[in-house]
């Protein structure tokens, strides 16, 4: 059997079905000072990010760590044998209030190994230059800045409602 290859966009499809089915709204690449998050899932007004790496978790948590000053939750998401890698070095995760998931692309299988902390690291600034809302049919919603901007973007923006946003091309904040 041959080896299968795996990309960063596998474990995305397969993470916005994960926490969609968990509530959430997911946004694929939301700008966060001088980063893109790779994946950022709002429900209410908790903001969730999520660092996607397919092996190297020193880097991951690094960029995770980073993402709490916006989010009041941050995880690393990486394939299963590399998350169960990372898994035994989780005193790392523990430390820094990290989640830890591991995503199996074409099994569909997804598990959250290591539960995340709420930031301590969180600036209201930070979170201020995040987030508008967004008012659509009467309903407000927490929408990533970036997400208002749809030029360059535009066809990587992904998240419920995405199509309905760029035909009806409304932003009312």
């Amino acid at each position: 059997m041959g080896k299968i290859n795996v990309i960063e966009e596998d474990l995305k499809a397969g993470l916005k079905s994960f926490f969609r089915s968990h509530g959430y709204r997911a946004y694929a690449e939301v700008r966060m000072i001088n980063r893109w998050v790779d994946l950022v899932a709002v429900k209410g007004d908790e903001v969730v990010a999520v660092e996607i790496k397919l092996s190297n978790w020193k880097e991951a948590l690094r960029q995770a760590v980073a993402y709490q000053l916006g989010a009041d939750y941050s995880f690393v998401a990486m394939l299963f044998k590399h998350a169960c890698h990372a898994y035994r070095n989780r005193y790392w995760f523990q430390k820094e209030g990290v989640g830890l998931i591991a995503v199996r692309p074409h099994h569909k299988d997804i598990r959250v190994l290591l539960e995340p902390e709420r930031s301590t690291r969180m600036m209201p600034m930070v979170r201020d230059n995040l987030f508008v809302f967004l008012e659509l049919s009467g309903e407000k919603m927490l929408v990533p800045k970036s997400c208002r901007n749809l030029s360059k973007r535009e066809t990587n923006l992904s998240f419920e409602g995405a199509d309905e946003y760029r035909r009806s091309n409304r932003w009312r904040l």
